[in-house]
């Protein structure tokens, strides 16, 4: 069965033919397709198309959109964004819309997380006391 696609999806047509056409999830993040965010996602979730949109207000909008319209399109969404200080009741909020927090403040911080860090350093060959130093 073909069926037209609303107007109104609170898409561009470029992302509503991405979207359609994707088999796997969308995962909505900050960023431009030349941040770090992109490729950290990117690398951090192969299962999943992952789609930059500019800041924070743009992931809540289009995951929101996104799951409006879940009529369109089997595939399901979720968004990750920086976390920049939010409240406890905050997080509940963003969970409950479909969309994680990082515990930094920007993505580039997750790398100086210890457990990060050291995988990091392990995939780089490093054992014993030199990955702990």
């Amino acid at each position: 069965m073909i069926e037209e696609i609303p107007e109104n999806t609170g898409f561009p047509e470029e992302l509503v033919t991405l979207i359609l056409g994707s088999r796997r999830p969308i995962l909505f993040v900050e960023g431009t397709h030349g941040s770090l965010d992109y490729a950290i996602y990117r690398a951090c979730y192969p299962e999943w198309t992952v789609v930059p949109k500019s800041s924070c207000s743009e992931v809540i909008h289009s995951v929101v959109s996104m799951r409006a319209n879940a009529s369109l399109t089997r595939v399901t969404c979720s968004g990750i964004v920086d976390g920049d200080d939010y409240s406890d009741e905050d997080v509940a909020y963003f969970e409950g819309l479909g969309i994680k927090i990082i515990p930094v403040s920007e993505v580039e911080n997750l790398i100086a997380l210890p457990v990060v860090c050291s995988a990091i350093a392990e995939s780089e060959g490093f054992t014993g006391a030199d990955l702990q130093k």
